[in-house]
């Protein structure tokens, strides 16, 4: 049986979507973080330099931002550079046609308004998120993702042929998504340990030629860093079956 032939592959495929989500979330949370670390030290540079700094740390920005003095950190931090949808950004292939036919059959037996009553919470749970998951893969052309939401739903694909190109070619750009990811500034700052974060950007901050108006100020910066947190880990983007 079809379902039963790509069944690891399609195994394979759900967990490497949820490492995606995971290293985004930790993409996105290292950002903002990084944000408010810059906006603690922008108002302690020389008016001179604020606009080059502005101009340098613009998350637009193509610059490498890079730690060259401690190798026991072994970080290398990049700027973002990409936007966030490059990085998840799906050729715009056309549908096959059996596809509207599959997210059909998702769509029909696991909307939420099936389960507006269903009295057992996490069941309800699983098959919210699969529909979640079959719109948003379906908007994407994501049809490996869409065969993933298939399996999970019981809904019969053992007629698609083809089906183990497009497992195979979803697993390929999550794997791609998730490099892209680990190369961003937000990424690797996240992954940064929190007592060198500082000595990070100071290191780097030297190497551009930009002083702090005096040590207190590094002092202060410090401390913000070490009391931040970085947010807690979100939920699986997907259940076990």
């Amino acid at each position: 049986m079809q379902r039963k032939k790509h069944e690891t592959d399609i195994l394979r495929l759900k967990i490497i979507l949820q490492d995606l989500e995971e290293t985004k979330y930790q993409h996105n949370t290292g950002s903002i973080d990084l944000e408010r670390v810059l906006a603690d030290i922008r108002p302690r540079l020389s008016p001179a330099q604020s606009k080059k700094f502005d101009n340098a740390f613009g998350f637009s920005a193509q610059k490498e931002f890079y730690n060259s003095t401690s190798k026991s950190t072994s970080v290398t931090l990049h700027s973002q550079g990409e936007n966030e949808a490059r990085a998840i950004k799906k050729d715009s292939l056309k549908k096959p046609n059996w596809a509207k036919k599959i997210y059909k059959s998702i769509v029909q037996c696991t909307h939420p308004d099936r389960f507006i009553d269903f009295p057992v919470a996490h069941i309800k749970e699983k098959y919210t998120q699969i529909y979640i998951n079959t719109v948003e893969a379906y908007e994407k052309h994501d049809i490996g993702a869409l065969l993933l939401c298939a399996y999970e739903s019981d809904v019969d694909y053992s007629s698609v042929k083809e089906a183990g190109r497009f497992i195979l070619d979803s697993y390929n750009e999550a794997s791609k998504a998730i490099k892209n990811y680990q190369k961003m500034l937000g990424y690797q700052w996240y992954h940064v340990e929190p007592e060198q974060k500082m000595t990070v950007l100071e290191n780097y901050l030297k190497q551009l030629g930009y002083t702090l108006k005096s040590p207190e100020d590094i002092s202060i910066i410090r401390k913000t860093v070490l009391k931040r947190k970085v947010g807690t880990r979100p939920k699986k983007m997907r259940v076990k079956k």
